[in-house]
């Protein structure tokens, strides 16, 4: 019998389930659906979102409350909501602004958290309602789903506090690498559970975009350096590139196309059918672990591609090549040692099916009986 019973509420203050985009938090909703009852919430959004410029969930999402593939799904859409402040100001900014916040939260977010047996907060603003989340319902079974450190995604202290704060009420942290333990010490149990992926990615069949033609591909926005394309793209003219959904407003070239966010099962030819995967990554704080949790880099593997990356993610992999980020000969050398090595067969990973069996299984035990911290699986 699962330790983490339905219903299920997953919480995520960047992402909606509804989006074309599909990050971790995605999968492992789906997966949660197919066991039990399924509510997806979305947080920190309101007309100050636009400010951030990527963050167009209320635009997409007009209707807040909506079920999507069985899954209930509600945008806490606000007047205004925390903008993070990483400056001496945040000190004082942040606390206010998120104890407004909390204290405005509309009634169908609290019934669904008091309805939950297991409620997932994915890492991001949301880790400041985490002791209100404790608070409106003390016997929930609350997992931390760690998809980046709060450092990476630039939020100040006040967050790092905030869930320091919270850390007695959470059942454990889900780490997809084991380099993110020092960051979540204060957690008492760690599970390490690497990211899957979804079984469409190995579908035969699939129609070449290319036509034949030799084609490096990235996908996805986090940390985008464009600058890599202003240089391999000049450097490689006989080579098709193409960027989907990177955020960045490029301009096409002869062998460049910047290609908006799309479903995730449509970039899969684009990925299968490459010559080699790019991933993008300029210098963030605390970012080694995406060296295991990056998912662009788990796909280029799984599709067996070369890949071009910074060197703080080659993470000494064979099929994995690295430049110094700013630096155009590395960035130039990186192209080359990744166009001259093989195309590899396909390479399943885990799924996540099986990420989410082993996210809800009850805590791995030591030979005394005690939870086991940084258990991996």
């Amino acid at each position: 019998m699962s330790a983490f019973p339905a219903p299920y509420l997953v919480i995520s203050s960047a992402h909606d389930y509804r989006s074309k985009k599909r990050a971790n938090i995605h999968f492992i909703t789906d997966a949660l659906a197919s066991r039990g009852e399924t509510m997806f919430l979305s947080t920190h959004s309101s007309a100050l979102s636009r400010l951030k410029g990527r963050d167009t969930r209320h635009q997409q999402f007009s209707d807040m409350g909506l079920t999507a593939n069985g899954v209930s799904c509600y945008l806490w859409h606000s007047l205004l909501h925390p903008v993070n402040v990483a400056s001496a100001a945040g000190r004082w900014w942040n606390p206010v602004a998120s104890a407004v916040y909390r204290r405005r939260m509309p009634p169908i977010v609290r019934a669904m958290i008091r309805k939950a047996a297991t409620i997932v907060v994915e890492s991001g603003s949301a880790v400041a309602l985490l002791s209100e989340i404790r608070w409106l319902n003390p016997e929930a079974k609350i997992i931390y789903n760690a998809s980046d450190t709060l450092g990476t995604i630039g939020l100040g202290r006040y967050y790092d506090d905030q869930l320091a704060a919270a850390a007695a009420g959470i059942a454990y942290a889900r780490l997809p690498s084991a380099l993110m333990i020092p960051d979540h010490r204060s957690i008492a149990e760690h599970r390490v559970i690497a990211h899957g992926l979804d079984d469409a990615f190995f579908t035969g069949g699939l129609p070449d975009p290319y036509e034949g033609k030799r084609a490096a591909i990235s996908v996805g926005s986090m940390l985008f350096d464009p600058h890599v394309f202003d240089v391999a793209a000049q450097a490689f003219p006989d080579l098709q590139f193409t960027v989907i959904g990177s955020g960045h407003q490029g301009t096409d070239r002869a062998n460049l196309r910047w290609l908006p966010e799309m479903p995730f099962r449509d970039t899969i030819p684009y990925i299968r059918h490459a010559t080699l995967g790019i991933a993008p990554y300029r210098s963030a704080l605390a970012s080694d672990y995406l060296i295991d949790t990056s998912m662009k880099l788990l796909q280029f593997e799984a599709a067996g591609l070369p890949a071009v990356c910074p060197d703080f993610v080659q993470g000494g992999k064979p099929t994995r090549h690295g430049y110094r980020v700013g630096d155009a000969a590395s960035i130039v050398a990186a192209m080359r040692a990744a166009l001259d090595a093989p195309k590899a067969a396909l390479a399943p990973p885990r799924t996540w099916d099986r990420v989410v069996d082993e996210m809800l299984a009850p805590s791995p035990l030591s030979a005394g009986g005690a939870p086991v911290t940084g258990a991996s699986a």
